[in-house]
């Protein structure tokens, strides 16, 4: 249904059939302008990052709600994750998403985590080694295909 936008300016045509010609032209010069925008806003959207998925939590705040040692609850934006540390976490405590782990997800405290760390983490979690400096535009487009 929604491809059927595409199509505006062959569905436009008939318009010549129906109406006099300079009627007609005008009609479709503004058909083809908004398809045009519409052309162009589709693509821009469809070559945005994506907004949503696991890629999207890493580097991530949040706070421990419940805690069992080294695993524990974090409230992460507004949805609840089950996390776990190498280090002890506690109730209120402040932590960065450095990884995951199918769907847990490695934190650390957020005042010990820097962003090469939480970086390096993604790479590993995402199966992604690391890349040289030319080459980070690969790094983006391949943590949106795996989530």
């Amino acid at each position: 249904m929604c491809h059927l936008v595409l199509f505006m300016p062959l569905f436009a045509l008939p318009v010549f059939w129906l109406l006099p010609w300079p009627l007609a032209t005008a009609i479709y010069v503004c058909v083809l302008a908004i398809s045009a925008w519409l052309y162009y806003v589709i693509i821009k959207l469809m070559h945005s990052p994506s907004k949503i998925g696991l890629h999207t939590l890493f580097n991530a705040n949040g706070t421990i709600v419940q805690t069992d040692g080294l695993r524990g609850l974090a409230r992460i934006g507004r949805e609840l994750w089950k996390v776990e540390s190498r280090t002890p976490l506690f109730e209120d405590q402040q932590v960065r998403v450095t990884g995951r782990r199918g769907f847990v997800l490695q934190v650390a405290d957020a005042a010990s985590v820097t962003q090469t760390d939480s970086a390096s983490g993604m790479d590993r979690a995402c199966g992604i080694d690391a890349l040289p400096r030319g080459l980070r535009f690969l790094r983006r487009r391949n943590r949106s295909r795996l989530s």
